[in-house]
């Protein structure tokens, strides 16, 4: 980009909350707002919402087929990039 070592350049425009739903890109899903998500450490979170799940949403979600069934795609997905780039 044509700065130079120690530039401050980069602070005037870097962002500073992810504004691209990354997670549906590299899944070919439809994206989504993720600022609502991102800005948690920015301090816009709303008051009382929850900052973790339950045991029974943790359970929940990991039993979820899709869930499951994301998993073991993404498992065969590693196993084939090591296989190939041990």
């Amino acid at each position: 980009m044509g700065h130079v070592q120690g530039s401050r350049a980069w602070s005037q425009y870097k962002s500073f909350t992810a504004q691209i739903d990354t997670q549906a890109l590299a899944r070919s899903l439809e994206t989504v707002s993720v600022l609502k998500l991102s800005s948690v450490t920015l301090g816009r979170i709303t008051e009382g919402m929850p900052s973790s799940l339950s045991e029974a949403g943790i359970s929940s979600v990991e039993s979820d087929a899709s869930v499951l069934a994301a998993r073991l795609a993404l498992d065969a997905a590693r196993a084939a990039v090591l296989d190939r780039h041990p």
